[in-house]
């Protein structure tokens, strides 16, 4: 029976240790898509800028 315990232990260090790769990645992913919606609200704020500066120029 200590061989099955063992292999039990293995399995769930190895599980543990996916999980942590996983969730590094997640956490990696989740910086990127707070930079790309960074950038998205910049480029809105630029366009709106543009968009009001020509609309000065034009009157």
């Amino acid at each position: 029976m200590p061989s099955v315990i063992a292999l039990l232990e293995f399995r769930e260090a190895r599980a543990r240790e996916e999980l942590e790769s996983w969730l590094e990645v997640v956490r990696e992913a989740e910086e990127h898509v707070a930079a790309a919606r960074r950038r998205l609200e910049h480029a809105g704020i630029a366009r709106a800028e543009v968009l009001h500066a020509l609309a000065e120029e034009a009157e």
